[in-house]
């Protein structure tokens, strides 16, 4: 019986950080903001796993996962094969993510700003919604439940993971993904309430 190994035309490396990203529930983003040329270019983990897919495929559903791939294509995820592990249940690293991504949104609506725009470099976060973080109380209280030391710890968790980007040393961009997962939460709030009104 032959068997197709698949690993020799996957990259060591990015197969590694790939999985380093999903360890810590992370997502691949298919853009990824780079400072030096100011703009989203292609991320070389989302290629990988375009390139080699069933691969990847296949490694994920092996160890329990599948690699799902979000409705519009913008990023990767693994999710438990279990059914049991997904319903009402998240682990902390997602629950962490979720969390400090509706506080974002929260500070973004009370300023006025369209919550889409999070996820646009000439919008996005400034370093005055990163401070609120640690200044305002009831945040830190909400931070401190979650674990986190203070903001710098937020911002290097979602960096890690790849939920935002900065943009420049007084601006953050949050990814396709962390803005879908915004729009997710909403959603999923307002088919709780009975809300029918769009986002």
């Amino acid at each position: 019986m032959e068997i197709n190994n698949t690993f020799s035309q996957t990259s060591p490396n990015l197969s590694r950080a790939i999985y380093q990203m999903f360890a810590e529930g992370g997502i691949i983003n298919k853009h990824e903001y780079v400072q030096s040329v100011a703009d989203f270019k292609e991320s070389s983990m989302y290629q990988e796993l375009v390139t080699n897919h069933s691969h990847y495929e296949a490694l994920y559903w092996q160890l329990g996962y599948v690699l799902a791939h979000d409705g519009e294509g913008e990023f990767f995820h693994i999710k438990s094969k279990i059914k049991d592990e997904e319903d009402d249940e998240f682990n902390e690293a997602a629950l962490k993510v979720m969390a400090v991504l509706t506080l974002f949104a929260r500070i973004a609506t009370q300023r006025g700003q369209p919550l889409h725009l999070l996820g646009e470099p000439a919008q996005g976060l400034t370093v005055a919604d990163i401070d609120m973080l640690d200044s305002d109380e009831e945040l830190q209280q909400v931070l401190r439940a979650l674990k986190f030391k203070d903001k710098s710890n937020v911002i290097s968790m979602l960096k890690r993971c790849g939920f935002i980007f900065q943009v420049s040393s007084t601006k953050y961009v949050l990814s396709k993904g962390a803005v879908s997962m915004i729009d997710a939460i909403i959603e999923h709030q307002r088919n709780v309430s009975g809300d029918t009104q769009p986002i």
